[in-house]
């Protein structure tokens, strides 16, 4: 469903005529609530056709859910919109930090680099050489000639101290999360 939610954000915005001036204005909560619509569609039509029924149901489920925000928003009920972000933002504090689902926990860290070619070959290579394997890299906001933030992660909490103090000690900012 994330998916499916992402990707039809996309589309809503590919279908403005003014697209082309809207996309470039595109901020970090954006990129960062669509990122998964980047997937491989064949993979993810494969996914979602498999999952058809239960992703119906929750199409359906969501559709209410617009609707009720529609009708808060149209009925310009403040204390209602609040309380209904409110509620998102109660149970979304509920998800784990470090869970991924059926994936393991992974330690993470956020790292703070130059926007320069080369930037994450570099924080590979220096912990490829201490034999330190990165299970996931995510790119977190970009500010183009400006710099950006990447988070690492980490099966092991040893590898995760241990990329903190390499990476410190090459002199990139870089904290636990």
């Amino acid at each position: 469903m994330p998916h499916c939610a992402a990707a039809a954000l996309v589309n809503t915005v590919a279908a403005l005529p003014e697209q082309e001036a809207v996309l470039p204005l595109a901020a970090g909560g954006f990129r960062d609530t669509t990122r998964v619509a980047g997937g491989d569609p064949a993979l993810w039509r494969d996914i979602i056709l498999s999952n058809g029924d239960a992703i119906l149901s929750m199409i359906n489920r969501y559709r209410e859910t617009l609707a009720e925000l529609a009708s808060l928003i149209a009925a310009r009920d403040a204390s209602g919109v609040e309380a209904w972000l409110r509620r998102a933002q109660e149970v979304r504090r509920a998800v784990p930090a470090k869970s991924k689902g059926y994936l393991p926990e992974l330690y993470e860290v956020v790292v703070t680099v130059p926007d320069r070619p080369g930037v994450i070959a570099r924080l590979a290579g220096i912990l490829a050489e201490a034999g330190i394997n990165i299970s996931d890299i995510e790119i977190l906001r970009v500010r183009e000639g400006e710099g950006g933030t990447i988070k690492l992660g980490f099966v092991r909490e040893g590898d995760q101290e241990e990329a903190v103090r390499l990476l410190r000690a090459s002199g990139i900012e870089t904290r636990k999360r």
